[in-house]
């Protein structure tokens, strides 16, 4: 599923000369993926992989994007998602000459086959696109081998921290949660939407088995150790048994090209046993 924005000009398949602008992290990984990493010359806060993107000129965060940034760098091809913001922002690229393609944000196994295909047609990289798909779909089939396998499905608590004092728990409709499923794990979160407070009272009865944090939030509140002190989480079956599993960000959020890797490893470390079963 996809959805298309564009300037009055005909979204043209890039060419070697494109100027492209990626906002989003999964986008810009999966531009990179395809070979059009070259092409670039701007992306988003929220882009932090591969590693050489952290060497573009940003944007802004995805999220709230500057019009004047995008257009400073003269790009020829902005590409975004549809959480791409704000509104005004977008619409005011809308009326340049920039091509725009905005794809759904889709977080799920067929959103990211679906967003290579589209990235790589709109590319001209269709080749690599194929290729792409294919080692996505072997990673995924040893994931459903996997999947076989499982016991019991842990209770999992995802927990985001932007800052030392803020802790939010991932609800309904979050790519934390959509990947705690797709690894057969049941996120605690599900009696909500997007991110609340942590509450540690509430806490204490949703017993968690299992904590997961991204690297960057669990350095924000001091490590792993400092975690398992805070009130409420140091109640929970997670705490006892030391059940804390850290994620690189983009890795764990993306839902591109390394989905299939990423749910693999989220797999293992969400049922240990079945790593003596692979």
């Amino acid at each position: 599923t996809f959805a298309f924005a564009q300037s009055d000009a005909s979204l043209e398949s890039m060419d070697q000369d494109s100027r492209i602008i990626s906002v989003g992290g999964h986008i810009t990984e999966t531009v990179f993926a395809l070979g059009a990493g070259a092409n670039v010359v701007g992306t988003d806060l929220s882009s932090i992989y591969p590693a050489e993107v952290r060497e573009l000129p940003q944007v802004g965060y995805h999220r709230t994007i500057s019009a004047e940034g995008v257009l400073s760098l003269n790009p020829s091809f902005f590409i975004g998602s549809s959480v791409t913001g704000p509104p005004e922002a977008v619409e005011q690229l809308r009326r340049t000459k920039i091509d725009m393609l905005i794809v759904e944000d889709d977080y799920s196994i067929d959103g990211a086959r679906n967003k290579i295909r589209l990235l790589a047609d709109k590319l001209n990289r269709k080749a690599e696109g194929d290729s792409l798909v294919a080692i996505l779909d072997e990673d995924l089939k040893k994931v459903e081998m996997l999947k076989k396998k499982v016991k019991k499905k842990p209770r999992v608590l995802f927990l985001l921290s932007h800052s030392p004092t803020s802790l939010l728990v991932a609800g309904r409709g979050t790519r934390a949660a959509k990947m705690i499923e797709l690894a057969e794990g049941e996120s605690v979160g599900n009696d909500f939407n997007g991110f609340n407070p942590l509450n540690p009272e509430s806490l204490v009865a949703k017993a968690p088995d299992v904590i997961i944090m991204l690297s960057m939030g669990i350095n924000s509140v001091g490590g792993i150790e400092s975690l398992l002190e805070r009130p409420g989480i140091n109640l929970t079956p997670a705490a006892k048994n030391k059940r804390v599993e850290v994620f690189d960000d983009q890795y764990f959020t993306s839902f591109g090209p390394r989905l299939g890797k990423a749910l693999y490893d989220v797999m293992l470390a969400l049922h240990p046993y079945l790593k003596d079963a692979e």
